[in-house]
């Protein structure tokens, strides 16, 4: 008798765990009402952050000899401010960091173009990089006019008209003879 009565005892205190269990899930669940995960559960992806670059990577610009500053402009790409910044470099040494030019002679705007005055320039090369990708613009100057490049152009002239003695009409006069002998003439020196 002992073992029912002990029996008895453990099954209902089953049936009263039980029956508190449902009774407290029922309760939480009418108190905070799940909802369906919000953009916290979605994946988020990283900015795309565009890559810089330079149409031209070098450039030599010529000064006239009667100025007196020289502006250096950093044509840079799919600049991004958030995410990049420019530097001015003569040579390899820093000449601007950000919005601040290093000496009060240099002059930088908004759109990171340098003036600086036209004393000592030559022989140095500036560059203009892009952080932290360092992608960067080389700028030699030159005083003066820029020197002209002639490429020789092949002229092309009209071709030469083959005239054979039989189109020539037999009263012909002796000038047309001669301009025969003369195209004929120069068209076997163009061969």
């Amino acid at each position: 008798m002992r073992h029912l009565w002990l029996l008895t005892l453990l099954l209902m205190g089953f049936l009263q765990y039980s029956v508190l269990a449902d009774e407290y899930a029922e309760y939480n669940d009418e108190e905070e009402p799940q909802y369906p995960p919000g953009n916290l559960a979605k994946a988020t992806s990283k900015p795309v952050i565009p890559i810089p670059y330079f149409d031209e990577k070098e450039a030599v610009i010529y000064v006239p000899t009667n100025a007196t500053t020289v502006s250096l402009e950093c044509p840079v790409k799919n600049y991004d401010a958030l995410h990049h910044g420019i530097n001015w470099y003569e040579d390899e040494h820093l000449m601007t960091n950000a919005k601040v030019a290093f000496n009060t002679k240099h002059h930088l705007d908004d759109n990171y173009t340098l003036t600086m005055p036209l004393v000592n320039v030559t022989g140095h090369i500036y560059s203009c990089r892009v952080t932290p990708s360092n992608v960067r613009r080389q700028i030699t100057i030159g005083i003066g006019m820029a020197p002209i490049t002639t490429t020789p152009k092949a002229t092309v002239g009209p071709s030469p008209t083959i005239v054979s003695p039989q189109s020539v009409s037999s009263g012909s006069s002796p000038v047309v003879y001669l301009w025969l002998l003369l195209a004929s003439f120069q068209g076997i020196r163009r061969m």
